[in-house]
């Protein structure tokens, strides 16, 4: 919580700072791309989004997100995709268009696959014996729901520029599945569920059309 509170605070304090430089600001745009984070922290499988945000009224838009996943070492192959629905109003007095204070549920789900391989070394109490050696191949399956609120800023400039900051909290839940094989065939299965409450945090640069 502390962490959000600082956000907030770094919210109001930079919208302040910013409202003097108007003049500086765009106003005709309906459309921004942007790329950053969004990350809800802990537990959080998809940290990295690639969103669009359209307008749908005076001060209101959607944003549709796309969160790719992907990490491939010689024993470890990871690979998922995510996405992400968020709806914005924008609150701030004697602004228009996509930018300034805004309040923004939020929603988003993914499916990740991560498959590694390592190598068990246990040594006997009898220093004279070798160690027993076992590889085990692991296969894992996560679902991965949160649902959250962000209170942010997102400053829109003449050039095209985007900055979006902001943080809030949500609930994440992370359904993993498990297939663990071992040399000697042993075979084992095993579900489990992480779930809880956590901070978010927003920060994506953009272009705004």
């Amino acid at each position: 919580m502390k962490c959000t509170l600082i956000i907030i605070c770094s919210l109001l304090f930079s919208y302040n700072s910013f409202s003097q430089g108007g003049k500086k600001m765009s106003t005709n745009h309906k459309n921004i791309i942007k790329l950053g984070t969004e990350t809800y922290f802990v537990g959080d499988e998809f940290p990295f989004n690639i969103s669009w945000e359209t307008k749908i009224g005076a001060r209101q838009s959607l944003q549709f997100g796309f969160l790719p996943r992907s990490r491939n070492y010689d024993t470890d192959k990871l690979n998922g995709i995510g996405i992400n629905l968020a709806y914005r109003n924008y609150i701030s007095k004697g602004r228009t268009g996509l930018q300034g204070l805004y309040i923004s549920p939020s929603v988003r789900y993914g499916i990740l696959n991560d498959k590694y391989e390592y190598t068990d070394y246990i040594y006997s109490p009898n220093p004279s014996l070798p160690p027993t050696i076992t590889k085990q191949s692991v296969t894992e399956k996560v679902n991965s729901f949160a649902v959250g609120f962000t209170f942010g800023n997102q400053w829109v400039y003449k050039s095209g520029f985007t900055l979006d900051i902001g943080g809030g909290i949500g609930y994440f839940n992370n359904n993993t599945s498990t297939n663990r094989v071992i040399t000697n065939n042993n075979y084992y299965f095993n579900r489990r569920d992480e779930s809880g409450i956590t901070p978010n945090l927003t920060i994506k640069f953009g272009y705004a059309f």
